[in-house]
């Protein structure tokens, strides 16, 4: 990106540690000074039959796939607003429409990912900034 103009920096953090996120954040904006764009694209799966699901994997998947990027849209929400102008897309799924067999938490999270854009695009696009979910299009087969 450098070697064509642009300017590049590369931040480490955990999606589902909040604290790690808010340090995440306020690093970027003070090296760049602002946020125009956020893609939350971090995600997994812990695939499991319900029956057989670990409290651990489903607390794992939702903690990254939809705490994630409720923690980090939180993270650069204010400082958009504030420059009246931003684009949050978050990395959705198909199956968190249709569901999947052996992926209830999967499907969950990523169904909760599009609730959570819907409610945020309705009030984000008063301050200049949209809010849209990108998703896979086909199912993957057990």
């Amino acid at each position: 990106m450098e070697a064509l103009g642009g300017t590049a920096a590369a931040f480490k953090l955990d999606v589902s540690n909040q604290e790690s996120v808010e340090a995440g954040a306020k690093a970027v904006l003070e090296r760049f000074g602002k946020v125009e764009i956020l893609v939350n694209n971090a995600g997994i799966t812990r695939d499991n039959l319900m029956m057989s699901m670990k409290r651990a994997e489903w607390d794992l998947v939702l903690s990254i796939n939809l705490t994630g990027a409720y923690l980090l849209t939180q993270a650069v929400l204010r400082p958009m607003i504030k420059n009246r102008w931003g684009r949050i897309v978050n990395m959705a799924s198909v199956v968190g429409r249709a569901g999947q067999a052996g992926q209830v938490n999967y499907a969950a999270s990523k169904a909760g990912l599009i609730g959570l854009t819907k409610s945020l695009g309705a009030r984000s696009g008063l301050a200049g900034i949209t809010v849209n979910a990108v998703r896979r299009a086909t199912l993957r087969r057990p």
